[in-house]
Parts: structure tokens; sequence; C-alpha cells
């Protein structure tokens, strides 16, 4: 109502305003005219060509803006498909960080107002429409997929550090019980041979509390001094040095950054993030890397360590498949969006 005061009030009043005047004043005066008279005819004709015009102004008002609808509808369409392609466009390189909520808005948006925006198409268009929000929405499943396997990935790194933080505390038990027997045990035998007292059995306790800390060699280096300790006496502090000579070197830190396999798998995912079509090379050549350097640490690192690193190796590669799968139902989408658009802006125009 607002709209046709503001639009349509003043030109209604007046036209038919005019047109029922004529009519009244000619049927009014009607009798009174001469039959010759030109005002018999001029009132009619006159009352007529006003209502003819009015019709006319409003029937061709009617049609621009249907027109206008038309093209404003389809414009819509196409800016609400274009924003959807532009959240699926920026999930790569930024699936670190991008979030799925504007995209799952975009695409809920499209399917709340598809029914209108077909009233606007043709059926060759409603079916393209129909087949770009099926593959929007398998894309979209894809992305939501890949982003989940991304968090479970950064989970399994996350345990893999606090793995190797907690087998380093473990580890420095070790390295306090072999420089305790190295500076108590040695000056102690410098002069005189004696027996090792205590030692042996505090470290057989320390053995079966860290066990899980040490890898395959350590183990084997440990059972050989434990063997060692409990000969028979006198030792010297030649034999002390002998017997801890293979674990002097002990080193505890069990830093991730230092394991050159997890790097690699850490690359690997970056590149899998970025870009897993582009970057497909790239990264499968580091979890290879990765694979085999797994394997020659199998006896140099903690068995713990071992198995979260290959627990983190298989969700790696799980999560370049579901990155390549995603990258292409995006592009696969992008192709049928082009088509689409390109129809609807030729008939548009």
């Amino acid at each position: 109502m607002k709209k046709w005061f503001s639009e349509w009030f003043l030109v209604d009043i007046v036209a038919l305003g005019t047109a029922l005047l004529l009519l009244i004043g000619y049927i009014v005066g009607y009798d009174r005219l001469e039959p010759d008279s030109p005002f018999a005819n001029l009132l009619p004709n006159v009352a007529t060509e006003v209502l003819g015009v009015w019709i006319g102004v409003r029937v061709i008002d009617q049609i621009i803006k249907r027109r206008q609808r038309y093209h404003q509808m389809r414009q819509t369409l196409l800016d609400d498909v274009v924003s959807v392609r532009y959240q699926l466009d920026r999930f790569f390189p930024a699936s670190l960080y991008t979030s799925l909520d504007p995209l799952y808005r975009a695409l809920g948006w499209i399917n709340e107002k598809s029914p209108v925006y077909r009233r606007h198409l043709s059926a060759d268009e409603q079916e393209a429409l129909e087949r770009n929000l099926i593959l929007a929405a398998d894309a979209v499943t894809q992305c939501r997929v890949f982003n989940e396997h991304l968090k479970l990935n950064n989970e399994c790194e996350q345990n893999f550090r606090k793995i190797t933080v907690s087998i380093t505390s473990w580890r420095n038990n070790l390295r306090e019980y072999l420089q305790d027997i190295q500076y108590q045990m040695y000056p102690r035998l410098l002069d005189t041979p004696g027996p090792l007292g205590p030692w042996p059995q505090a470290l057989a306790m320390l053995l079966t509390r860290i066990e899980h800390s040490l890898s395959m060699r350590e183990r084997e280096m440990l059972t050989t001094m434990q063997q060692e300790m409990r000969g028979d006496g006198p030792f010297t502090h030649l034999d002390v040095d002998r017997i801890i000579s293979p674990l002097r070197h002990f080193d505890p830190s069990m830093y991730y950054g230092d394991i050159l396999w997890h790097v690699q798998l850490e690359e690997a995912v970056d590149l899998i993030a970025l870009d897993p079509l582009e970057t497909e090379e790239k990264w499968k050549e580091l979890l290879t890397q990765a694979t085999a350097g797994i394997e020659e640490t199998r006896e140099t690192l903690p068995t713990p360590i071992i198995q979260a690193g290959e627990e983190l190796l298989r969700d790696t590669i799980e999560l370049g498949e579901y990155g390549l799968k995603s990258i292409l139902a995006i592009a696969l989408h992008d192709q049928q969006f082009d088509e689409m658009r390109r129809n609807i802006e030729f008939e548009s125009m």
C-alpha cells in the first residue's frame, strides 16, 4: 500500500478523476447538448483516451517491473552461488584456519531460496541449478570430512609430543643413575677394589620402571651392564668405567623436533593443508621417506614413540586421501558452476 501511495497515487487520482469527471459531465449534460455539438463526441472520446493511456501506462509498468524482477532474481541467484563458490575456493590453502560455518550458511541460504529462484529459470537452467547444489553439497561434505581428519591429525600430533615428553622424563632417571654410579663409585674404588653394593639392585628396580622408555639397543646394553655388575668382585675404578662406557653418552632427550621422520610428517601435513593436489608429489615423497625412517629407527627409538609415529603416519596418509577428494570435489563444482553461470548470464542479457 505504501509503495502504491508513493508511486501511483497521484497518477491514478489524476487519470481516473479526469476520466470520471468527463464521463459524469457527459452524462449529466447529454440532454442539453445539441446533436451536432462537437462536445457530444469530445467528452467521451477524451475520457476514453485518458483511461486508455492510464491502462497502457500501468500495463507497461507491470511488464517492465516483471522483467526487472526476472533479471534481479537471476542476478541474486548468481550472487548466492558465487558466495558458495568463494567459500569453497578459499578452503584451500587456508584449511588449517578456515571455519566451515560461513560455507554452511551460504549453502543453506541457497537451498532455502531455491524454490523462488526456480520460478525465474528455464527447465534446463533448473536442472543445472540442481546439479550445482548437489555438487556443492558433495564438496561441502568432503571439506567437512577433511576438516574433521585435520583435527584428528592435530590431536594425534599432540599425543605424539606428549609421549616424547613423558619418555624423556622417564629416561632422565637413568641418566641420573649413571651419573651417580660414576661420580660416587668411581672415586671410592680408585685406590682400593671393592663391591658395588646396592647399585646392581637399584639398576634392576630402575629398569623395571623405565623399560618402556628405552630402545631395543639400549635395553640390550643395559642387560649386558646388569650381568657384568652381578659378577664376582672386587671391582676397580677401571671396571666401573668399562661397565658404564657403552652408555657414557646416553641422551635422555626424545625431543620430537630431532626425529627426522616426524619432521617429514609435519611438513607433509602442511603441504596437504595448503593444496593436496598441487603438492601431491612432494607430500607423498615425504610420507615415503617417513615410512622408511620409522623402519630404520625401530631399534633405536623407544617402542611407544614408534607406535605413536606409525599411528601418525597412517592418519597423515588418510588425511592426504581426503584432501585429494575435497579439492577434486571443489574443482568439479567450479567447472559446473562456470557452465551454469554462462548460461544464466547469456539468457539474462
